[in-house]
């Protein structure tokens, strides 16, 4: 199913990005690695993209204490 496949990676999205918002990681590949630890699958095909892995960053980069 097409919708369900898309809620699932609209889920993993809004997961990651409450991972980069927490302050608690120092990288895109980090929030990576933690939610196939967490039992997200087909992690790589949704986060692993060139978009989301920049805006990851940004984000760990703006939650980071100055």
């Amino acid at each position: 199913m097409q919708i369900a496949d898309d809620r699932a990676q609209a889920a993993l999205r809004r997961r990651a990005y409450e991972l980069a918002d927490s302050g608690n990681f120092d990288s895109a590949v980090e929030i990576r690695r933690a939610l196939t630890g967490e039992g997200w699958i087909n992690v790589q095909p949704v986060i692993g993209t060139q978009y989301m892995m920049r805006s990851l960053s940004e984000r760990i980069r703006t939650a980071k204490p100055h």
